[in-house]
């Protein structure tokens, strides 16, 4: 029988360890959030791209009327959202690619630690987290607009669940 040393690198040699890039939004799916994420290899979605057929899941959730629905897609920007890359040409004087970040607006619903270590994992980071940089930019934070218009649409949303 082989011994546990081999059996685990057998193990993790099938597991992809590649770090990945991607999107992510919490979505309020009352009565809790949830982390929407999506990673990729060659297409690189916008997070407006993505939003327009997560507008469709979050309407299905609610019962939201085609009309409704037709609103919702107009406020992409009104739930915490972020994005895993290794290379930002829109940001050339502050990352390097030979970086990883976790670029947010900080405005996590949940314990920003907890949904921290939940990204590192989710988008393979561990196997690089000493080259992570977590940072903060504009581009990544809500539009206070389209907050105030997802929750007449939706309801109350706690955006603040910590």
């Amino acid at each position: 029988m082989k011994s546990f040393e081999e059996r685990l690198d057998k193990v993790l040699l099938k597991e992809d360890r590649k770090p990945k890039t991607g999107i992510w939004y919490y979505l309020w799916l009352k009565p809790k959030w949830k982390l929407w994420t999506y990673t990729y290899e060659d297409k690189h979605p916008s997070h407006l791209e993505a939003w327009q057929i997560l507008a469709e899941d979050i309407a299905n959730h609610y019962n939201l009327s085609d009309e409704k629905l037709e609103e919702l897609k107009e406020v992409p920007y009104g739930l915490p959202r972020g994005r895993v890359d290794n290379n930002i040409p829109d940001f050339p004087t502050f990352f390097t690619s030979n970086k990883w970040y976790i670029l947010h607006g900080d405005d996590f619903p949940l314990s920003k630690a907890g949904e921290i270590k939940r990204i590192v994992s989710i988008f393979n980071l561990v196997y690089v987290v000493n080259d992570v940089e977590v940072k903060v930019i504009g581009h990544e934070m809500m539009d206070p607009k389209h907050q105030e218009r997802i929750q007449e649409i939706l309801g109350p949303i706690p955006y603040d669940s910590k």
